[in-house]
């Protein structure tokens, strides 16, 4: 009895050492390429979607990353090397996993498993793992498939969730690269364009009060009217410009924000619209959730009047006057506060949406094309977020404004696109 119970003591610390021993292997492979001068974060995925399928003795391993409402599959690997019959781009199991945000450990089904158009791994067993970072936002899925049932123990779970994790920091760190880059060339040409405004402005200033003073000499010659007043419109929105190009090179001083409830910034935006606005008389549905009442927001008046102003035009450019724009309030998670407004018009064409926030871009006939991107950037500086996108019965189209909590830490949170229900 006695040498049996030795025995299996031995045969446990053989398989934990072993165990330990793949670890040690998995994580020394994965980690090997952050060290590589050229580290690129898809070979990464890759090289962790290896491991993964190495250390499980999984038939599939997919690592797919969150873009707008989709999980986009980037890496894949397998223990028999050949590549899987063909893997979906809408995966129901994915958006289950990142909506509960908890790991799934189960066997397949039609119902929840559609990562892989495979009906092997149907009927044997899958473990999903949210991909997501310190700051509580899914970033997407480690998705792992065998054909046998109940084929992931304890440690295969702690061995994916571990490599999630550090796919996770890896993505944050690629994030937060590319803005530091962003932002230093923003920097440059916000200066650049700061100082060509300033030159500009000057000289058209001068034409404008020329113009003015020759209406004492020609006043009432009527041919003379109709070439000062398309004079004035050309002054007029080279005048918009330059003030464009002075906001896209200004940065936001802090002190001046004030915490307001959403009720507030609505207020004092909607009515600057309509004191301003050529739409002033379109129909606003206004929407708050109680749920939003309380909770404020750290927001500069002069400037969320700016985006409102900005977004609200533009609805209403798109849309027929007889139909209302709506504006929803609302508590988008632990982090964030969503405003959304809705029009009722014909929505954004697909290949326009990548291009929607660049400067200059626009697809009417009148204005600048840079009035989103001077709302991106202020919303920028106030630490939110803004998706633009086209509502789920295509019916118009959708711009959401996410700004931090004020009651919470202003950190990044997840951006999540268009509810159902609207």
């Amino acid at each position: 009895m006695r040498k049996d119970s030795q025995s299996n003591l031995k045969s446990e610390l053989k398989n934990l050492s072993e165990r330990l021993q793949n670890e040690d292997k998995a994580f020394n492979s994965a980690f090997s390429i952050t060290a590589n001068p050229k580290y690129d974060l898809y070979a990464f995925c890759q090289t962790s979607a290896q491991t993964i399928a190495q250390f499980t003795g999984a038939d599939l391993v997919s690592i797919r990353l969150k873009e707008r409402d989709q999980f986009r599959p980037i890496a894949w690997a397998s223990i028999h090397g050949e590549p899987p019959e063909q893997i979906s781009q809408h995966c129901r199991l994915c958006q289950h996993v990142s909506d509960q945000r908890s790991v799934l450990v189960g066997p397949c089904s039609e119902s929840s498993t559609a990562c892989i158009d495979c009906a092997t791994t149907r009927k044997g067993s899958a473990l999903s793992v949210p991909i997501e970072n310190r700051h509580s936002e899914v970033l997407g899925v480690a998705c792992v498939y065998s054909t046998r049932a109940k084929a992931f123990s304890k440690e295969d779970k702690r061995i994916v969730m571990l490599l999630s994790r550090h796919i996770a920091y890896e993505i944050d760190r690629k994030r937060l690269e590319e803005r530091l880059e962003i932002s230093q060339r923003l920097a440059l040409v916000g200066q650049l364009l700061s100082e060509i405004a300033h030159e500009v402005r000057t000289p058209v200033q001068a034409i404008q009060s020329i113009t003015d003073a020759m209406e004492v000499d020609f006043g009432d010659n009527q041919r003379f009217e109709d070439y000062r007043g398309n004079l004035l419109s050309q002054i007029d929105k080279l005048s918009s410009l330059m003030n464009d190009l002075l906001e896209l090179g200004k940065e936001l001083d802090c002190r001046s924000l004030q915490k307001q409830t959403p009720k507030a910034v609505l207020d004092h935006s909607i009515g600057y619209w309509k004191q301003s606005s050529r739409h002033h008389q379109r129909e606003i549905n206004l929407e708050i959730s109680s749920r939003v009442a309380g909770v404020p927001v750290y927001s500069m008046p002069s400037k969320m009047d700016q985006i409102f102003y900005n977004i609200l035009d533009n609805a209403c450019d798109h849309s027929t006057p007889q139909t209302p724009v709506t504006i929803e309030a609302d508590i988008l998670d632990i982090k964030w506060v969503a405003f959304t407004v809705i029009d009722q018009g014909k929505g954004i064409q697909e290949k326009d949406l990548a291009r929607i926030f660049e400067p200059f871009f626009t697809t009417r006939h009148t204005g600048t094309g840079l009035g989103l991107s001077v709302v991106k950037h202020i919303v920028e500086l106030h630490g939110g977020k803004i998706v633009l996108g086209n509502n789920p019965d295509n019916r118009g189209a959708y711009a959401r404004i996410m700004l931090p909590r004020a009651d919470k830490r202003p950190e990044t949170q997840k951006v999540q696109n268009r509810p159902q229900h609207a």
